[in-house]
């Protein structure tokens, strides 16, 4: 007799949550200009030729 619960949340359902977070955090990096929650500063180097 094999009484076995099911489980509660799906693998797929628990990939499918994951990735949808990933996104999120991609989406909300971009319109706001941060980086794992920091600010993004570019930095430029001027190189001289001599």
């Amino acid at each position: 007799m094999d009484n076995r619960i099911p489980p509660l949340i799906t693998p797929f359902a628990i990939l499918s949550i994951s990735l949808a977070l990933g996104a999120t955090n991609v989406v909300v990096n971009k319109v706001t200009s941060t980086n794992e929650g920091t600010p993004t500063t570019t930095q430029t180097t001027n190189q001289k030729n001599t």
